[in-house]
């Protein structure tokens, strides 16, 4: 592991911190001493960053919606940006529209809002599904909505860095594998094999580039710091490739289990025979290359999912690509929650959103409504949470103006005579005594 001094107490913002990817380069920007804030979602799970919480600066901001990630960037000021957050990781057939919102609209918002601030450099997250069946000519032949909005998104950062010479990279990443995963072949073999239960897959003759979790963190902040890299994309993987029967049988030899089932599911349509990593650019420019085997990186991811604190209960069956059939999901109210805002937004961009003023055409508006959709958005929200006065909105609101004004208790309220009752109870409550 390579320390990188360049990166201490710079301002660095990430976004898909809770992810696996993300929750271990989050843990590795803090080691490294840099001063980190991270972009998560409401809904997401921030359990992976627990022993971080008081390390970090974490807010909420959904990056499909480019007020509230131009606002707060422009307060950060970061120099580094990490853009790990995207949609359909795990389920790459995800509606169209949903791809594009969070990887296409998401990215463009991130992008623009960085380089506005005054960004040293924006690391944009790829995926090797871009590829398709061409990795080997490097050519991009997606086939799935997440792997085609991926690749809309580099166009666009490759545009802006053409036409605006916006400090963008891109990292393309492999079949990456290591401990904290879920959902996918690696941790869904281990907890069937460790219980020698049946697991069922595909034949499994797919090629891919297994890429351990620690060597692609530390490709990340070497693309960082790497110098004369801007408007480049850097595949991240070991150049090698292992058919994914070998890697599964690899797991349960470790376990001595023979209720591996190879064969016992049929191969999708459209299914991608060979990805492996052109690595070449990566190891001369980025001055990075992949210190772990694949073999000992099941290892200790092994070892590190078999200790008590951090064994899960995964799913038993996957695709032999690690796009299993039990991947946990969003539940369904979340999911049109997620919706519902959406429209919202689309809403708001149809009747509200301000037009650019032109002389002689509009008129100058000096009085009205003035919000955003991120407001707009909030209001929703505090309805779909059935609060319109209080809950989760209130509560952060008291919690910042208290900490801001540093004092203890903040109550708002809603008219000046329920501020004069409050005022008045408080004066005359008898645990005053004579204060």
């Amino acid at each position: 592991m390579t320390s990188h001094n360049e990166l201490r107490g710079k301002r660095v913002l990430i976004t898909g911190s809770t992810g696996f990817i993300g929750s271990h380069l989050t843990h590795r920007l803090v080691q490294e001493g840099s001063l980190v804030t991270a972009f998560v979602r409401h809904t997401s799970d921030r359990n992976s960053l627990r022993d971080l919480l008081s390390s970090i600066d974490l807010r909420e901001v959904d990056i499909r919606t480019f007020g509230a990630v131009n606002a707060e960037i422009d307060r950060i000021r970061p120099e580094f940006v990490f853009h790990l957050g995207a949609e359909g990781v795990k389920n790459p057939f995800l509606p169209h529209n949903l791809a594009l919102r969070t990887n296409l609209d998401g990215t463009i918002n991130i992008v623009r809002a960085s380089a506005a601030a005054g960004a040293h450099r924006v690391i944009q997250t790829g995926t090797s599904h871009e590829y398709g069946d061409l990795a080997s000519e490097h050519k991009l032949d997606p086939i799935s909505p997440y792997a085609a909005s991926k690749a809309a998104a580099w166009a666009f950062c490759r545009m802006y860095f053409r036409t605006m010479g916006w400090p963008i990279v891109s990292l393309r990443l492999f079949q990456v594998y290591g401990p904290g995963q879920n959902g996918t072949l690696v941790p869904s073999a281990i907890a069937a094999a460790s219980k020698n239960e049946v697991f069922p897959t595909t034949p499994g003759e797919q090629v891919r580039d297994w890429i351990f979790i620690d060597d692609v963190i530390d490709a990340y902040l070497h693309a960082a710091t790497a110098p004369g890299i801007e408007g480049e994309t850097f595949d991240i993987g070991t150049g090698i490739g292992t058919a994914v029967k070998d890697v599964a049988d690899l797991i349960f030899h470790h376990f001595k289990s023979d209720s591996l089932k190879v064969g016992a599911l049929p191969y999708r349509p459209g299914e991608v025979w060979e990805q492996v990593a052109q690595t070449d650019s990566a190891n001369n420019k980025l001055g990075w290359k992949p210190t772990i085997s694949l073999s000992e990186g099941i290892a200790r991811t092994i070892s590190v999912t078999m200790e008590p604190e951090v064994n899960r209960s995964l799913p038993s069956m996957a695709y032999a690509d690690g796009i299993g059939t039990g991947v946990e999901t969003e539940s369904a109210a979340e999911k049109l929650r997620a919706e519902i805002l959406d429209k919202v937004t689309e809403y708001y961009r149809i009747v509200h959103e301000p037009t650019r003023w032109e002389s002689g055409t509009n008129r100058v508006q000096y009085a009205g409504r003035v919000f955003d959709d991120q407001e707009m958005r909030n209001a929703a929200e505090s309805v779909l949470d059935f609060w319109l006065t209080a809950g989760r909105f209130a509560t952060n609101f008291e919690e910042a103006l208290g900490g801001y004004l540093g004092i203890r208790e903040v109550i708002p309220v809603n008219s000046g005579s329920s501020a004069n009752l409050v005022a008045i109870s408080t004066l005359c409550s008898k645990q005053l005594h004579q204060r």
